[in-house]
């Protein structure tokens, strides 16, 4: 499931790349610019509130060996907001779907 989770933002990832190397090639209309600014500012919104999540979360990490540190790791498995993991799921899949469209309009 984690991985389902990292390949999205790794498909973010990797159309913002995209993004980087066709933009510049391109004059984009004022239109253009104003919609890429607000897509790029979404997708930096879901970003700083997936960092936040995983912050929240850190207590999964496994190098913590003592019987304290596995409990609080069982602990915040237990209480992982599935609700919010799934909201940031759909933002991220929501900007890759408006990043890949708008790159494909310019590329037309």
């Amino acid at each position: 499931m984690f991985i389902v989770r990292f390949n999205r933002v790794r498909s973010l990832s990797i159309i913002l790349q995209d993004v980087e190397v066709v933009v510049p090639q391109r004059d984009l209309t004022s239109q253009q610019k104003t919609e890429l600014e607000e897509i790029v500012q979404r997708c930096g919104n879901v970003l700083e509130e997936l960092g936040k999540i995983l912050d929240k979360y850190q207590e999964l990490d496994s190098s913590s060996k003592s019987l304290g540190g596995k409990s609080r790791r069982v602990w915040k498995r237990l209480t992982w907001d599935q609700e919010e993991i799934d909201e940031a799921r759909s933002r991220i899949t929501s900007n890759v779907m408006l990043l890949d469209t708008f790159l494909g309009r310019l590329t037309m």
